[in-house]
């Protein structure tokens, strides 16, 4: 059989799957509320919901007890963030399927004032379950009191992961900007300086050997900012790796200024030998990347060589950081096509 025509007939059977994500915003401004509070999406979709100032919740419910986690159902849990900070805490939902999604916050008292309520693909026409309606059970049934889970009555498959983040607006289109740790077995980022806008994200991608990505100071290039300038930052741990790895674990950052960024591998002599990054470093001068990474080498600084463990979540000034294990961020739609020619080539 032609190729050409075999091509031509996957794309016809299994046409390229556009996938978009969605900001979601949490107590915007200190104001108990999403933003917006309800939208349409469609399977592959992601829902990123971003926290800001206060205690809130994305948490799964049902439209007729909308104050109540359903039982199975995702939660982020409480996520807090005090004052007006950079650090932005995500959570994403997956969208599997179409079926109405209900969600609320677990902060004691909002749910029931209807305002910290939303809802993914509410059902159109005469359908009773609309928006007003979800609000309306929130005021009349809700409860400040703990509250025991609600079994389901959807068979939604819709689920959640903590994931890396996108910022919070919602007008405009964040790029990804992929870093490769320890490419081709080499002691680098690549690439290792890049432009980032805000509400853009980075994800670095780790490969075998043992690497890892810790923030610093253009001072200090290889010792952590948190000891050199008393802010937590990047510092997610080592990721050892053995060759042959095929699945990559990554983590993912949100750009929330455009302040420059430094960073480097905490393995010992790593640092020193120039395995360092920058994010919106200046381009020429003496702040510039390649003053950081001569600046490494000069100071011969020493690189933190304590093995961390992996966690679930961590955060740095300017950005917030989860982790993800595996091939968590899979490009869909063409890419997903490929790997299935592939497989008959």
């Amino acid at each position: 059989m032609n190729l050409s025509f075999f091509v031509a007939v996957l794309f016809i059977i299994f046409p390229p799957i556009s996938a978009i994500t969605y900001t979601v915003t949490v107590g915007l401004g200190g104001n108990p509320q999403y933003n917006p509070v309800q939208l349409t999406a469609v399977p592959f979709d992601i829902v990123k919901f971003v926290f800001y100032t206060g205690n809130h919740s994305v948490t799964q419910s049902t439209f007729d007890s909308p104050c109540t986690p359903l039982q199975g159902g995702f939660d982020s849990g409480m996520i807090f963030v005090e004052g007006e900070t950079n650090l932005l805490p995500s959570y994403h939902v997956h969208i599997n399927d179409t079926n109405p999604i209900w969600i609320h916050s677990r902060q004691m008292g909002v749910c029931e004032q209807g305002r910290m309520v939303f809802a993914i693909n509410i059902p159109g026409g005469l359908d009773i379950r609309s928006f007003t309606n979800f609000q309306g059970n929130a005021r009349n049934n809700g409860s400040s009191t703990d509250r025991a889970f609600v079994a389901s009555s959807s068979t939604s498959t819709s689920s959640s992961q903590i994931l890396t983040p996108d910022p919070t607006p919602t007008f405009y289109g964040p790029t990804d900007h992929l870093i490769i740790v320890g490419a081709d077995n080499q002691r680098t980022f690549s690439p290792s300086n890049i432009k980032a806008a805000v509400g853009d994200t980075v994800t670095f991608e780790f490969r075998p050997k043992n690497h890892s990505v810790i923030q610093s100071s253009y001072l200090n290039p290889c010792r952590p900012l948190e000891d050199t300038d008393g802010i937590i930052g990047l510092k997610p741990g080592f990721v050892p790796l053995p060759d042959g790895t095929t699945s990559f674990p990554q983590f993912q950052i949100i750009i929330v200024n455009t302040r420059p960024i430094w960073g480097y591998c905490g393995q010992v002599g790593h640092c020193e030998a120039g395995m360092l990054f920058a994010i919106n470093a200046l381009d020429s001068g003496e702040i510039s990347f390649a003053g950081f990474v001569q600046r490494a080498m000069l100071l011969n600084g020493t690189a933190s060589v304590t093995q961390y463990p992996y966690p679930q979540k961590t955060y740095a000034n300017s950005t917030l950081i989860n982790i993800s294990r595996g091939l968590l961020h899979m490009s869909i739609g063409t890419s997903l096509l490929v790997v299935f020619l592939l497989g008959f080539l």
